[in-house]
């Protein structure tokens, strides 16, 4: 008896935690999956100015290279800019949690 008792209540505490860590994987917040593409198009553009920065002579004056290096600060801060024009156009309400899920996803499409 005591048994069956403890083999029901440990399929119902790890059906508990599966559904909970199921809901916790897939609900990250609209603000983090918007971020995430914001950083995937910046990793686009790093992209294309590598290829068009390969095109560019070796011996060629440096200012002509369009290479895009920016740091995760770097990154982080123009995220922050682009919350504010990102939130209202999709109808997020700004609030602390937002605007910092949109930068952590930001930063994470962008790889770092």
């Amino acid at each position: 008896m005591l048994n069956s008792k403890l083999a029901y209540a440990t399929l119902i505490m790890i059906g508990t935690l599966s559904l909970s860590s199921c809901s916790v994987i897939g609900g990250k917040s609209e603000a983090y999956k918007l971020g995430v593409e914001t950083g995937k198009q910046y990793l686009s553009l790093k992209d294309a100015s590598e290829l068009v920065d390969s095109y560019v002579p070796e011996d060629a004056d440096s200012d002509l290279s369009l290479e895009l290096n920016a740091s995760a600060e770097d990154l982080k801060t123009y995220c922050s800019g682009l919350w504010i024009i990102t939130g209202i156009t999709n109808g997020i309400r700004n609030s602390e949690e937002n605007k910092a899920d949109y930068v952590a996803g930001c930063l994470d499409g962008a790889g770092f």
